[in-house]
């Protein structure tokens, strides 16, 4: 049986009759369709319909074949899918604003300390007071880079790991 009408909305019986005349026509038609149980539960069907001769008349053969599984695991696979691109958009989204933070961040603090350091060199001889003020200020920005390495590494490391182990982050 056919429900009234097709997932794609249109009338079961008007359909049914143009692939009836197609098979006719052609000799055979293979399509998908939505069933109907006697109980009135649904169900997705491949069917093909085989014209042939028979005695001077023309009848059709129609072989029926429940997708419902497949239909559901092909659904099951788009779902995933979107899923899988959907995290990879977010791991891209996180690798683009880590990349930020060093650069905008990390690169400029540890440039800056080799500055600094440069200017320590170049001034130890004729100003000491300099010097030890320029080594000071690239020793100060040293220690912010290593407090922004480690807080970009637990960043980009789940806390679930470290606080309930591998199982739990898989999970």
């Amino acid at each position: 049986l056919s429900p009234p009408t097709q997932p794609d909305g249109s009338d079961s019986l008007t359909a049914a009759e143009a692939k009836i005349a197609l098979a006719v026509e052609t000799g055979a038609a293979n399509f998908e369709w939505l069933h109907r149980r006697i109980d009135g539960s649904q169900f997705e069907a491949d069917v093909l319909l085989s014209s042939m001769d028979l005695k001077g008349k023309t009848v059709l053969q129609a072989v029926v074949r429940d997708i419902s599984r497949r239909k559901r695991a092909e659904e099951a696979v788009q779902r995933e899918q979107a899923r899988l691109r959907r995290l990879l958009e977010s791991s891209d989204r996180d690798r683009k604003l880590t990349a930020y933070e060093i650069h905008d961040g990390l690169a400029q603090h540890i440039a800056g300390a080799k500055m600094q350091f440069e200017a320590a060199a170049q001034l130890k001889d004729e100003n000491p007071e300099a010097a030890a003020r320029a080594y000071e200020r690239g020793l100060g920005l040293l220690n912010w880079s290593m407090d922004e390495v480690r807080h970009l590494i637990s960043g980009l490391r789940p806390p679930i790991l470290d606080e309930e182990g591998v199982v739990a982050a898989i999970e």
